[in-house]
């Protein structure tokens, strides 16, 4: 391989000879003002989209669970400390039989 460097000529030619070489008849480039290209992208804004609102939904969903992971314990924190409330003043006053 030849040394290039600093020889813009020797690398033009090195890059030119490495080229791929399209068929006459390969599809030119669709520049994005064509039907199919204008397709495409509205298929992908499509998705996009929808994925956005299924992302905000499983957000939302894991924030739900996250409020009941600890709410439940709170839950469970509040009514045993009523029930040792009960017990605690079960025994309070006098009793003669």
């Amino acid at each position: 391989m030849a040394d290039i460097r600093g020889n813009t000529t020797g690398g033009a030619a090195a890059g030119s000879s490495v080229g791929m070489h399209l068929h006459p008849e390969f599809p030119p480039v669709p520049t994005g003002s064509d039907p199919k290209s204008q397709q495409i992208a509205a298929e992908l804004k499509a998705f996009i989209e929808a994925a956005h609102r299924e992302i905000a939904v499983y957000n939302q969903s894991v924030d739900a669970l996250r409020a009941g992971m600890t709410a439940a314990p709170q839950a469970t924190e509040t009514t045993d400390q009523s029930g040792a409330d009960t017990v605690n003043s079960s025994g309070e006053g006098r009793y003669t039989i």
